[in-house]
């Protein structure tokens, strides 16, 4: 979970990647570092574990003149975030750094061989093997470019690496293995520029919205980059032929528009996101799809509906689960795609694989997305990264279209993934006969006034905030839901331990009598969402049980309901909408209380401790 940018051309390149750094530092924030190349062939290593911003302010660093340089920002895998794991690493005679993403299963068995020889190791990572590596194939007459391609053989795991030779000739060769992060190169007449992420390439064009070629890495391809121009091997080390990838890229600046944190401006930005996410599925004056963006789903055949995500994805994919099943009427299973990945899978191609993802880059996701690939099931993917790995290997990607989401706990894109799987179910079942014109055009509908709903809903910020500054005091918090809301009870629960360090689970509230009802006291937090379906009844009576034992309860209901106003400790009360739309509305307000009481503890909003915004490791 890393952020990788090198550069070899005719700018100074520590400018050029202290910007890089800075697009990519969401990926990962316990440290930071930059090596350059200076016309001695003298590597000079610049490492903070700070934020990335304090390397712009090293000048003795930036006064280096070099053209040549590698970046890393880095989320700790193997030892604790400090200057000594920092990224780059060096080879002992200081003539090869390394840059690294992934996790290197057989390090500990390369690094005893390596120790045995007399290499000495100064971090606890186990990315330092890498340069180690290479100076030994070197030193066994191997060239440069031949002694890192021996990486492809010799690591285990998923890897992306690129590494610089300080003497010589400069050059830069990167690799990469399985689906710890994509590399993109962008090639040019001087040389060229090596990202792990579009938009980090921004800072080395001229210009905020422009045209590039890029040249995306398959599973164990290496670049090779000199003054003498780009090259690309294969596997089996022979020079295979790479084709640009035009692309459009857009430095989307994201201000915080005077919010404090990004993650209230980016909940307050969720009426848009409904329309921005479906507007290429749906025509919305005609009420209509735009069947030319729904081609895997158009040709139908379909005989079940396969989900896989991660987290919050994960989360959007279990209320989605109840759209496919009811409006379908396909056998619908999830999973997560870390369990997914050795599971025994029983698909083909009559199986819809849907692949939920913010980045398009968890490690884990991939993984199983190329499995599915594999065995020859229809796969497509909802996410918000055009270009992403997730998009390439999809044979139709939906887009959330949502801007980008710099907070680290996912809000808007959460809204924007349940937008895009309610209209795809709709469609699907129009596909399959399920559902009759006038019945899809009302589930469009549906989603044309959930902006105003929503309005009307973050409108009641000031409400949410005081509820949360009322449960503050609890280190205990227990989110029940049940149906389509269970989820959403999780969803909850997942973001207030991401950004406030509370300890609370979501829970099927049918499940409370088996477990949970242990923990209930006076200083539990129960969340509970109750607001009006058919299982509306259930509820109550779970809110009497956790109230008949002194806990204090939050209940989340519907303007119109008052018959819980003497039982639960604090009311919040949302618009009444469809139960299909109401886990869109339902999880606003558990959004603020999180952010609140975060807010009131302290904590780092935007950037909440051992957490990235996109897993690049498994």
């Amino acid at each position: 979970m890393c952020g990788i940018a090198a550069y070899l051309g005719s700018e100074q390149a520590y400018p050029l990647l202290t910007a890089a750094l800075s697009k990519l530092e969401y990926r990962g924030y316990d440290s930071a570092g930059i090596a350059l190349i200076d016309g001695n062939g003298d590597i000079h290593l610049n490492k903070t574990i700070n934020k990335v911003a304090s390397l712009s302010e090293n000048n003795s660093k930036a006064s280096i003149k070099s053209t040549v340089g590698i970046a890393h920002t880095r989320w700790a895998t193997h030892g604790s975030p400090t200057v000594s794991n920092a990224h780059p690493h060096v080879d002992k005679d200081n003539n090869i750094a390394v840059v690294h993403n992934g996790i290197i299963e057989n390090f500990a068995e390369l690094k005893a061989q390596l120790q045995k020889q007399g290499y000495e190791f100064v971090s606890e990572t186990d990315s330092e093997v890498i340069p180690h590596l290479i100076a030994q194939q070197m030193k066994e007459g191997l060239d440069f470019e031949s002694a890192f391609a021996s990486l492809n053989k010799l690591l285990q795991g998923s890897q992306a690496i690129v590494a610089v030779l300080a003497s010589g000739e400069p050059m830069i060769c990167a690799l990469r293995t399985g689906y710890a992060g994509g590399l993109a190169v962008f090639p040019d007449h001087n040389g060229g520029t090596i990202t792990s992420d579009l938009s980090a390439i921004l800072p080395f064009l001229k210009g905020t919205d422009v045209q590039v070629g890029v040249v995306f890495l398959e599973p164990h391809e290496i670049v090779t980059i000199s003054t003498k121009g780009i090259s690309y091997t294969g596997e089996d080390g022979n020079v295979i032929k790479k084709d640009l990838v035009k692309m459009s890229l857009s430095d989307n600046v994201v201000e915080k528009k005077g919010y404090d944190h990004y993650m209230l401006k980016e909940i307050m930005e969720q009426a848009d996101s409904v329309l921005a996410a479906t507007r290429e599925l749906i025509d919305f004056s005609s009420l209509q799809f735009k069947t030319d963006n729904l081609n895997v789903l158009s040709g139908g055949g379909f005989d079940r509906v396969l989900m896989i995500g991660c987290g919050t994805s994960l989360n959007a994919c279990s209320v989605a689960q109840t759209y496919f099943e009811e409006l379908s009427n396909l056998p619908t299973e999830i999973y997560s795609s870390s369990e997914f990945r050795y599971k025994k899978k029983f698909v083909n191609d009559k199986t819809l694989v849907i692949a939920v993802g913010q980045s398009g880059e968890t490690a884990d996701t991939l993984s199983a997305m190329s499995e599915i690939k594999a065995l020859g099931a229809r796969l497509v993917t909802v996410c918000n990264t055009p270009g992403s790995q997730a998009d390439q290997l999809a044979e139709e990607s939906y887009f959330m279209n949502c801007g980008i989401e710099v907070g680290v706990a996912s809000t808007k894109t959460f809204i924007s993934s349940l937008s895009i799987l309610y209209a795809l179910a709709a469609y699907l079942g129009s596909k399959v006969g399920y559902l009759s014109e006038i019945e899809v055009k009302d589930k469009i509908a549906d989603i044309l006034i959930l902006p105003d709903v929503i309005a009307e809903t973050l409108k009641e910020e000031d409400s949410f905030k005081e509820i949360a500054h009322h449960i503050n005091f609890s280190n205990n918090f227990l989110f029940l839901g049940r149906g389509i809301n269970y989820p959403i009870a999780v969803e909850g629960a997942l973001k207030l331990k991401e950004i406030s360090y509370i300890h609370a689970e979501g829970y099927a509230a049918g499940e409370m009598k088996h477990g949970p009802i242990a923990l209930i006291d006076e200083r539990l937090v129960t969340v509970a969402i109750a607001t009006q379906d058919m299982l509306y009844d259930k509820m109550v009576s779970n809110i009497k049980e956790v109230k008949a034992r002194n806990g204090l309860v939050v209940a989340l209901v519907n303007e119109s309901d008052n018959s819980l106003d003497l039982d639960a400790d604090y009311l919040i009360k949302v618009p009444e909408v469809s139960s299909y739309l109401a886990p869109i509305i339902n999880v606003i307000p558990l959004q603020f209380l999180s952010y609140y009481i975060a807010l009131n503890r302290g904590c780092d909003i935007d950037q909440p401790r051992n957490l990235a915004k996109s897993v690049t490791v498994e």
